[in-house]
């Protein structure tokens, strides 16, 4: 089981606001927005960390912890790995976070994805998704509903690279998301289903969000 926080994080315009809960940061989370260039790149960070630090707390495993790496990149507490887990992602003013906790050890892997909606050259679909994908894509007349599959497909895709942990060591192209019209959205790998499950966030103006949660405590990616 998992929970997600979604935040606009447009109140770390404030530079005290910004100062007061970057303080609170511990030094690898300080480090991210450290690391930006721009100022909307380090509110978007320190968003990020600031609903990771809220995740920790309701799971009441407040304290400081050491940041580790997977073999893919994917980011892990090693003191408390297989009891929370946890996936960040950030766009326009929006940050996201998605974990997961258990106290038998037993935290499964999360992924997570929100992009805010723009115009976009869909030739960007038919060079990273799945033919299928694509095809599904250009199928739809409406423009607006055509640019709204593109994010839906995005974000569920990269939700799944997430909890995968796999990087980039795994192409879009590898993997299909098949919409299911009375169920959540579901991934393959040739005819066989991938032991992943999705939740959609349909409920931000603007945005397109998802989340991923390995189906196994251990995923071998997809």
């Amino acid at each position: 089981m998992a929970k997600v926080l979604i935040e606009n994080i447009s109140y770390l315009n404030d530079p005290q606001c910004f100062s007061e809960n970057y303080e609170r940061m511990s030094a690898y989370r300080r480090a991210a927005p450290d690391n930006m260039k721009l100022q909307k790149d380090r509110m978007l960070s320190l968003g990020a960390g600031i609903l990771l630090n809220k995740a920790l707390d309701s799971c009441g495993l407040s304290g400081e912890y050491t940041i580790a790496y997977g073999k893919y990149g994917k980011p892990y507490f090693p003191q408390i790995k297989d009891q929370f887990r946890f996936s960040l992602s950030h766009s326009g003013t929006m940050a996201m976070c998605v974990f997961s906790s258990d106290g038998e050890n037993r935290a499964l892997s999360t992924g997570c994805d929100i992009q805010e909606k723009r115009k976009t050259d869909l030739k960007i679909a038919e060079r990273f998704f799945h033919p299928s994908e694509y095809e599904l894509i250009m199928k739809e007349a409406d423009h607006e509903k055509r640019t709204d599959l593109f994010y839906r497909l995005w974000t569920l895709k990269e939700s799944c690279l997430k909890a995968a942990g796999t990087g980039t060591l795994l192409s879009m192209k590898d993997f299909r998301i098949q919409l299911n019209a009375d169920a959540n959205p579901s991934v393959w790998k040739g005819d066989q289903r991938m032991p992943f499950t999705f939740e959609e966030i349909r409920d931000i103006p603007g945005y397109s969000a998802s989340y991923c949660i390995a189906e196994e405590h251990d995923p071998k990616g997809i």
